[in-house]
């Protein structure tokens, strides 16, 4: 009888996990059935493509330089370009479905978390976490971009679930596991460097053994070196021995912290920062730091300049840098997802059934809940606790984006799983003078997240800037009607204060129809909109060659040369057009300008 009664919670609690995963995949079938169904599934834009594209190189043999971004993604895209063949699709799809693989590594963390507890309390903890994990919209979302969180997010939980079964069960081999997922999900988010000194002291104030804590701390170490060795080998054999994982930190600083600085992802207006695309990110940003220290630069050097502005900034400006902290810590602790090139509000406006998905604003008042004092009789959530402030210090220090702040879900998920079980042990019990103080802090919390931090401008503005991208998969695809619906939907979302790039793309869409007064006018509207708009004064130039009119085309070519951070070869065209200009060419002239537009890109120029 008693075998039997044994057995019976087992097979119940395999049956918990059976109908969680089934959850996890319906959740995620639903998003995948609607997000298949636009071009943006077929044709990556932004970061996605970088990734794609750097993955396809190297399936290709091609050899890449010192990585200037985090390579975990690009190493995973290119073992499974290799197996499966070069799919944006299908790697879509497959991370979807370890998305619910992900959800039952949270059903562990949770249980883990409270572990020594009373068993009830463990497995509600547990299948909390992972449906929260399971329902929580930004993961399911980030699941389908081919982008870091989908792999960050579960080696984060496997490490942190590694790290607290080793203090729990006395087992410091699982150390190195730890390690090793610690140092891979480093490798896919460098500003998780931060976590591993709170970790590191929460392992040695363990009560095991001296000789065990210490031993356990070197496999851990072992472990984190094991993570990053592919990353930190590629960059040794290219000269970069002291950039382990990626030379991204100086400029991502330096956009967290400058005059023009918001708080979140934007290019700084008063730099000629060339965000056209990656590589000419890049470029530019060597660029500007060779010419400002007179001698070739590597990539280090480089990150190295540009954490000198961003410092430079804070002793220039204490009180304006202080208050961008504050700033920060408030988008931080926000319901809204502040996207880099993928906007979340977009998704849930194709696909409407993922606005009732879980969000930030409902786990962090749960969350808060797991860290009451009075119950913290469980080592774990120190760890989490500790890893929480140290990860989000580090965000408010840079800049904040969803990308960044969904790397929070390991610690957030399993404290609010303890949260609301606490909660509801202590209603079941009638104590409501305890229960008062949390309902309290529960309230506080939620007011917190819904505190307005973004206009209905920038709401529309991130669909805008959504349509633009489905506007130019599109065009990719060679479907130019739609193209061409898409363009006028960003347009019309962005209102007259944005959508630059959407009126370049409709412009050159016009422009190849052959109607150039109404590519003309879109281009003055998105060059009036916004001094940047590099692309649209390029084709005003452009186009007043074509018209012969040559001292309209160097006064457009000077104003791209200002935003230039190469401008050698804009200038030396301006230098051209001034000849015949001084020879009298005049209408009669051949334009030395192309007459055939580009297709519409997606770019990446700042409103």
């Amino acid at each position: 009888m008693k075998r039997s009664s044994a057995r019976a919670p087992a097979s119940r609690e395999w049956l918990v996990l059976l109908l969680l995963a089934m959850l996890a995949l319906a959740a995620r079938l639903v998003f995948l059935s609607a997000w298949a169904g636009t071009p943006l599934f077929h044709v990556p834009q932004g970061d996605e493509k970088n990734f794609h594209e750097t993955a396809v190189a190297l399936l290709q043999g091609g050899q890449l330089d010192s990585f200037l971004y985090q390579p975990l993604y690009t190493y995973f895209l290119f073992l499974l370009y290799w197996l499966l063949g070069p799919s944006v699709a299908l790697a879509r799809t497959v991370q979807l479905f370890l998305g619910v693989g992900t959800t039952l590594l949270f059903y562990g963390l949770g249980r883990e978390l409270v572990r020594g507890d009373d068993m009830a309390r463990a497995r509600w903890s547990g299948r909390l976490s992972a449906l929260f994990v399971a329902a929580y919209g930004p993961q399911v979302f980030f699941e389908a971009q081919l982008l870091a969180p989908a792999l960050v997010v579960p080696l984060l939980a496997g490490g942190c679930w590694a790290l607290l079964a080793a203090r729990n069960r006395r087992r410091p081999l699982l150390l190195l596991p730890a390690g090793i997922c610690c140092g891979l999900a480093l490798m896919g988010r460098p500003n998780l460097l931060p976590v591993l000194p709170a970790a590191v002291i929460w392992w040695l104030w363990g009560r095991m053994p001296l000789r065990q804590r210490l031993a356990g701390l070197g496999l851990a170490l072992a472990g984190l070196l094991l993570g990053v060795l592919p990353s930190w080998s590629h960059n040794i054999a290219r000269g970069q021995w002291w950039v382990p994982v990626s030379s991204s930190g100086g400029h991502s600083f330096f956009i967290g912290n400058n005059p023009d600085a918001t708080g979140a992802f934007h290019v700084p207006r008063g730099w000629p920062i060339d965000d056209s695309s990656h590589a000419a990110y890049r470029r530019s940003l060597q660029a500007i730091a060779e010419k400002r220290q007179g001698r070739r630069l590597t990539a280090a050097q480089v990150s190295s300049f540009w954490y000198r502005q961003g410092l430079a900034f804070w002793r220039e400006h204490p009180g304006q840098a202080l208050s961008l902290a504050g700033w920060k810590a408030m988008l931080l602790l926000n319901d809204t997802e502040k996207p880099i090139h993928h906007p979340y509000s977009f998704a849930c406006h194709l696909v409407p059934p993922l606005r009732y998905y879980l969000r930030f604003g409902l786990l962090f008042p749960f969350f808060l809940l797991g860290l009451w004092p009075a119950a913290g009789r469980w080592q774990g959530r120190r760890l989490l606790a500790a890893s929480t402030l140290m990860y989000a210090a580090g965000l408010v220090a840079f800049y904040v984006a969803d990308r960044y702040r969904i790397v929070l879900l390991p610690f957030l998920a399993p404290l609010a799983a303890v949260g609301v079980v606490e909660l509801f042990l202590l209603a079941r019990g009638r104590t409501l003078r305890r229960a008062l103080g949390r309902v309290l802090v529960l309230l506080l919390g939620f007011g917190l997240t819904q505190v307005p931090v973004t206009s209905e401008s920038q709401e529309r503005k991130d669909i805008s800037d959504g349509y633009n991208l489905l506007g130019v998969s599109a065009a990719a695809q060679g479907d130019m009607l739609a193209a061409r619906r898409f363009f006028e939907q960003a347009v019309r979302w962005a209102g007259p204060d944005h959508g630059i790039l959407a009126r370049a793309n409709l412009g050159l869409f016009y422009e190849r129809l052959g109607d150039r007064d109404r590519a003309r006018n879109l281009y003055l509207e998105a060059a009036r909109i916004s001094p940047r708009a590099r692309l649209a004064r390029e084709r005003l130039a452009r186009m007043a060659e074509l018209a012969g009119d040559w001292q309209q085309a160097i006064d457009w070519w000077q104003q791209v040369a200002r935003l230039e951070a190469n401008p050698e070869k804009t200038r030396a065209h301006i230098e051209r057009l001034r000849a015949r200009l001084r020879k009298g060419a005049g209408r009669a002239g051949t334009p030395a300008g192309d007459r055939r537009p580009a297709p519409p890109g997606s770019g990446e120029e700042s409103d």
